[in-house]
């Protein structure tokens, strides 16, 4: 009788599991027209805030929780867009959505220091929204429609692009000035 072959297995789940995994995803634009999700939420400060009042600015929404390693891996790079291009026009919020809720995410912010806006959400939230994995963000237009979905870990640099881009989209660019636009002015 033939053993089965468990190494090439093994390979195989791995490599459907490694955070690497997601590039293709990510350097897709999506091609059926997605809008954002709606939400009614507050913030840690007690603020509500409607994905409505959104509605016109180029959006990051990042669903994260305080456990989940890439989340934290992420923030720095969330945390330098949002210092970069906060007085452009640009908004980068992100949505918590552990279990406890604001009792697991205040902790967390007297040792991780974040700079954009946190709302609270929560697991049951995520699961309706169908969002089974974290880190997710979302690059949004001012329309409210998703430019790009990120399921998985991104790096600055694409973020930076993906909001550039949107930026530079709203803006006409003539024969005399070829160039894409470097910042958003």
């Amino acid at each position: 009788m033939k053993k089965p072959q468990v190494l090439p297995l093994l390979i195989l789940a791995l490599a459907l599991v490694n955070p690497a995994n997601y590039a293709w995803a990510q350097g897709n634009l999506r091609s059926d027209v997605r809008y954002a999700p709606a939400f009614d939420l507050v913030d840690i400060q007690g603020a509500k805030l409607r994905s409505a009042q959104l509605k016109g600015k180029i959006t990051v929404l990042a669903f994260w929780a305080t456990w989940c390693y890439w989340c934290r891996r992420e923030i720095p790079n969330l945390n330098k867009l949002h210092s970069l291009y906060k007085d452009k026009g640009i908004e980068v919020v992100g949505i918590s959505v552990d279990q406890r809720g604001i009792m697991d995410v205040g902790p967390f912010l007297k040792v991780t220091p974040i700079n954009y806006r946190i709302l609270i959400g929560s697991p049951e939230m995520a699961t309706d929204l169908n969002i089974f994995g974290l880190p997710r963000i979302m690059v949004i237009d001012k329309d409210w429609k998703i430019y790009r979905d990120y399921p998985g870990y991104i790096e600055f640099e694409a973020l930076e692009k993906d909001v550039l881009a949107l930026s530079a989209a709203g803006k006409k660019i003539t024969s005399e000035s070829p160039e894409k636009p470097k910042a958003i002015k």
